[in-house]
């Protein structure tokens, strides 16, 4: 409505200067007087100028504002249903104009022949005499009654949507392809902790889900939109109130007219944890989740570290798309497993690097910054362990390896390095029991930075690896950026 009436003010003032020139022009004008109301009637609105009593001297386009409405004549202020001491000295519209108001809109319905009634929007603006006295209005006036139709059955739509959204019990909601929200329901606003849906829209995933649970749902868009399989998952993530959740998710890709993708709508289901029912007296003690989550994600981490070394590798665009099709199914099936062994241990969901920052702990970092240092790497997965020895060699390190704990020791006594990756769960003597004794040794190695692995949840293990000195902890499988910057953290990289 806003662009109608700008429009209607600049088309104003043009339409006044050339009925003003045309009125002093004498001979022809009356044939340019016509040229110039065929001119405004093809524009599809009507023109009209009123003197200081209100009644209209001139008028133009009145068959394509109302088309079907015989008039009495040109210059009738009941033609466009409006009384002439609106627009007269008097008026309300000439006062406001008077008072240097630069234009002025208002309002008249006009009932038609077939009962149809017709807004029409008047946007009027101050004429002058050639001294500069205000001789009247001139006025542009347009059928708004289509685009009044439309915002009203968009309004209708809108309502139609949001009572459909906000009937359903799942979150619904409505994102583009960068994760960006454009509509949620009041579900979705609750797990937000948001008073009103409104306030959600134009946020990201990452304004409500940890980086973790982000790049779950920004990959599976992505999958979806290069036609991969995708589009339902679950997950664990925690509300507004710090309530764990976990939803069944799934996404529908919607395409344009021409078959682009264009935005997702999102359904999210609350279930129950899996294993929620199964006794932890059982079958669910802490050493065989502990063996059974060292079984389920070392496998997973080997395959996940083959891919990140072979994506490096010079391949064939149909090569570099299946190792791109195989990451994004190991993330689904990491996400699975995480959830399965969650479910069982109660574990609260996390994200892939802890530090350990309590005013309790004593990590040890080293004081001048290392670049391209000696790393101990104890692994005792032959398939991790050659993953990550060949990322760190690629990131400028040295690198020793050492598949148990009792290798560890071995080593350290021997020689020095500058910092350990530890695994936790290894044969003969554990990262566990291989930390305790490092901190007895001698200086430095009783002081050197350790970062722990495991496949186990971090939650349970950080007393003990805050009494151990320890400051940071990564989850396998083993993200190359989460590693780097727990690396650059302890030896002062950047």
């Amino acid at each position: 409505m806003g662009a109608l009436t700008a429009g209607g003010l600049c088309l104003a003032a043009v339409c006044t200067v050339v009925i003003l020139y045309l009125r002093r022009a004498g001979a022809g004008a009356t044939c340019r007087k016509k040229a110039v109301c065929e001119a405004i009637s093809a524009a599809g609105i009507g023109y009209y100028i009123t003197d200081l009593s209100g009644e209209i001297v001139f008028s133009g386009g009145e068959e394509s504002v109302l088309p079907g409405l015989n008039k009495d004549t040109c210059c009738s202020p009941s033609f466009y249903n409006i009384d002439s001491s609106t627009l007269g000295l008097n008026g309300t519209v000439f006062r406001s104009l008077a008072a240097g108001m630069g234009k002025c809109s208002f309002k008249t319905k006009v009932d038609m022949p077939d009962g149809k009634t017709c807004v029409l929007v008047h946007t009027a603006v101050l004429v002058r005499d050639e001294h500069g006295k205000p001789a009247g209005c001139s006025v542009v006036v347009v059928n708004s009654s289509a685009l009044i139709k439309l915002e009203n059955d968009l309004c209708r739509e809108k309502r139609y949507l949001d009572s459909v959204m906000n009937s359903s019990p799942d979150s619904v909601l409505i994102m583009d392809l960068k994760g960006n929200f454009l509509r949620v329901n009041s579900v979705f606003a609750s797990y937000a902790g948001a008073s009103d849906p409104e306030v959600c829209v134009g946020m990201n995933v990452y304004n409500f889900l940890n980086p973790q649970a982000a790049e779950i749902v920004l990959n599976d868009i992505e999958a979806l939109q290069r036609g991969e399989e995708g589009g339902c998952f679950n997950f664990t993530v925690a509300d507004s109130r710090g309530n764990d959740l976990c939803l069944n998710v799934r996404h529908h890709l919607h395409r344009d007219s021409f078959g682009n993708p264009e935005y997702i709508v999102g359904y999210a289901r609350e279930c129950p944890p899996v294993g929620e029912n199964i006794s932890k007296e059982g079958c669910c003690d802490l050493a065989m989740l502990e063996n059974l989550s060292h079984e389920l994600r070392t496998p997973l981490a080997g395959i996940t570290g083959s891919l990140q070394i072979l994506e490096g590798e010079d391949l064939t665009p149909a090569a570099r798309e299946y190792v791109g099709k195989s990451k994004h199914l190991i993330r689904r099936l990491k996400t699975a497993v995480n959830n399965f062994l969650r479910g069982l241990s109660g574990e609260t969901a996390g994200s892939d690097a802890v530090s350990g920052n309590s005013e309790n702990s004593a990590p040890f970092v080293r004081d001048v910054p290392v670049e391209g240092g000696n790393i101990l790497l104890a692994e005792d997965d032959m398939s991790s362990q050659f993953f990550m020895r060949r990322t760190l060699e690629n990131w400028g390190y040295q690198v020793r390896t050492a598949s148990n704990g009792s290798d560890v020791l071995k080593f350290l006594a021997e020689q020095d390095c500058d910092l350990v990756l530890m695994d936790i769960h290894m044969p003969e003597l554990s990262g566990y029991e291989a930390i305790a004794r490092i901190r007895e040794m001698d200086a430095p190695a009783a002081r050197l930075p350790i970062i722990v692995m495991s496949a186990y949840g971090a939650e349970s293990d950080t007393a003990k690896l805050e009494e151990l000195g320890v400051a940071e902890f990564i989850a396998k499988p083993v993200r190359a950026e989460a590693l780097k910057a727990a690396m650059d953290r302890l030896l002062g990289g950047s």
